[in-house]
């Protein structure tokens, strides 16, 4: 839910780093029927915002996110979380073989971020992510927490990177958080009427 006052960036045309911090980018990815091409989802949002902007931990286990956040804590002031979703949240992934295969593991909770005190924005671009988004605005730590954004229900691939690349390329240019997930939302309603259908569920 869009909450709070609108997040400004002070210098338009700077990168989100030299502005005021970095984008950690969570992605969960495994091997299997219905893998999501995480691989264009990030590199959407790396186009937009440049690659010093940005903190990547993909194929996310527990531990890998856990050191990410202990090394890069004072600098993270926005997280995207890109993949698979269940009805409690976002999950993470477990190495189960030594052929390297991922399986969906267990939720992300609020709590591991809890040092993360710059964390202005947290996007959870996945299906069923509304439960996830709503641990991290009651966590009392995330006192400069302005705005959460998921999906509370099923949401496909191509409107889920195509609202992600909107939204971080508008961000990018205008350094409003509001007006870029509005340019978002504009974007992927033409879609939905370009396909003639309107049963998916939107980023809120």
């Amino acid at each position: 839910t869009i909450v709070g006052p609108a997040l400004h960036y002070e210098f338009p045309g700077q990168t989100l780093q030299e502005m005021h911090g970095q984008l950690l980018v969570v992605t969960n990815e495994y091997s299997g029927v219905g893998q999501p091409n995480i691989q264009r989802e990030v590199e959407l949002i790396t186009r937009a915002l440049s690659e010093s902007s940005l903190i990547k931990v993909r194929k996310a286990a527990l531990g890998d996110l856990a050191l990410a956040l202990t090394q890069h804590d004072d600098a993270i002031v926005a997280a995207h979380f890109a993949g698979h979703g269940l009805s409690e949240g976002f999950v993470l992934n477990r190495l189960c073989s030594p052929e390297g295969h991922y399986v969906l593991e267990r939720y992300l909770h609020a709590d591991i971020f809890k040092d993360c005190t710059q964390l202005h924005c947290a996007f959870f671009n996945a299906c069923w992510s509304d439960n996830v988004a709503a641990s991290f605005q009651e966590c009392p730590a995330f006192s400069e927490l302005y705005y959460t954004i998921s999906v509370p229900g099923m949401l496909s691939d191509e409107i889920a990177y195509a609202f992600a690349g909107e939204f971080y390329g508008r961000l990018a240019k205008r350094g409003n958080v509001e007006e870029a997930f509005t340019q978002g939302h504009e974007l992927i309603e033409k879609m939905l009427f370009t396909l003639g259908h309107d049963l998916e569920a939107r980023p809120q």
